[in-house]
């Protein structure tokens, strides 16, 4: 805040803060933030609103009342490195032979959902009941039911709800995630209007890692398709080429019993890797000694690399992992809000958990096809977080 006039808004000068609360009747409530490990010399504004009282934690300090100052050290360890800070330039390196489950890893861990539902998931359950009353009601809306958007009308078990790919890229692909590695011998996709064209569909296969991928055999009898999965083997992943229309639900199979489907995921838009193969790549190997909260490694593309023509992925200790975020974003289907089309400057967003801690993190950039602009590219990896990996104090205020 910047004025010539009193700040009447309580707050402290020497760090962070944020005002927690500020009602009549009740003492101010004020976040105190800082990196962990780290140390802050905090005290009220001369010409602020007074106070008669002050407690850290719960515990006394009256020296900020009388215009002195506390030291105030945050808890944790201490970061040895910046949180924010770049990892690496990814330099050119020979195709790998794991391109196509490193390509497969982002066009699983991706969303083609509609915006307005990727809003969502962001904001996470709200406590509020009229927020979850007013969700509830705009996803409920038969228009947004009508229009196929959200790949959950797949596992709702409804039959006047369905989801279809829209903008597909090279073809598309329907592409099915478990969660997890589950036994199954059969999968059971019902159209929504039309009868399935075997024809229009490509090879479909089964994967348990993304690495290894078994042909499944694909059986159509008017709007049900049938996928046969031999000796009933634990998977993860079902992908079958081709361009698929509305799809009502997909379940699946066990012994004639039907698996849950709580956790399941489907995207419809990714085309198959043999219709555009990895032509160039750029790579590089970092390692993280300590993993601040919320952290994120972010991959930079930056150049002219042709539009949904470059992918990247990470490959932690020998295993492919996908970027579930990207920005310009995946291509989405459409309520009112489209996805800008760009043909440069793609930045990937790899979410970093605690099991990344001290293992071999290879990062690698992948311009797919041929016949695409051979300009520059200067691929690199960032390491950030938000929000800012603070640790906290709590000042209490009364005025009385």
């Amino acid at each position: 805040m910047a004025t010539v006039k009193p700040i009447e808004e309580p707050g402290v000068i020497g760090g962070v803060f944020e005002v927690v609360r500020d009602v009549p009747g009740r003492p101010v409530e004020l976040k105190l933030l800082g990196l962990p490990g780290t140390k802050a010399s905090i005290r009220l504004p001369k010409d602020g609103p007074q106070f008669a009282k002050a407690l850290l934690d719960g515990k006394n300090a009256a020296k900020i009342l009388a215009g002195g100052s506390i030291d105030v050290i945050f808890p944790g360890r201490a970061l040895k490195q910046p949180f924010h800070r770049k990892l690496a330039a990814l330099k050119k390196s020979p195709v790998p032979a794991d391109a196509e489950a490193l390509y497969e890893a982002t066009c699983f861990a991706a969303d083609n959902n509609a915006l307005e539902v990727r809003s969502l998931r962001r904001s996470g359950e709200s406590k509020v009941p009229q927020i979850r009353k007013a969700r509830d009601a705009f996803f409920a809306q038969t228009r947004f039911g009508e229009l196929g958007i959200w790949d959950r009308h797949l596992f709702d078990g409804r039959k006047d709800t369905f989801f279809q790919g829209q903008g597909h890229i090279r073809g598309g692909a329907l592409r099915l995630d478990l969660g997890k590695k589950v036994r199954v011998d059969t999968f059971i996709i019902t159209n929504f209007d039309a009868a399935f064209d075997l024809a229009a569909l490509g090879p479909a296969s089964v994967s348990a890692d993304l690495k290894t991928w078994t042909p499944v055999t694909l059986a159509a009898r008017e709007k049900v398709l049938t996928v046969r999965v031999p000796s009933a083997r634990a998977i993860r992943y079902l992908r079958i080429s081709g361009s698929f229309g509305k799809i009502a639900d997909i379940a699946g199979r066990l012994g004639g019993k039907r698996l849950d489907r709580s956790a399941w995921r489907a995207t419809t838009i990714f085309g198959p890797y043999e219709k555009a193969p990895a032509s160039r790549v750029w790579s590089a190997r970092c390692k993280l000694a300590e993993i601040p909260a919320n952290s994120t490694i972010a991959v930079a593309v930056n150049g002219q690399h042709g539009p949904e023509c470059v992918y990247a992925a990470l490959r932690v200790a020998g295993d492919p992992v996908g970027a579930p975020d990207r920005a310009v974003s995946y291509h989405s289907a459409v309520w009112e809000a489209c996805v800008r089309e760009h043909d440069a400057n793609y930045t990937y967003y790899f979410p970093v958990t605690p099991d990344m801690k001290g293992k071999a993190i290879d990062v690698v950039v992948m311009q797919m096809g041929a016949d695409l602009p051979k300009g520059p590219l200067k691929p690199e990896a960032w390491i950030t977080a938000y929000p800012t990996p603070y640790a906290g104090r709590t000042l209490l205020l009364s005025r009385e």
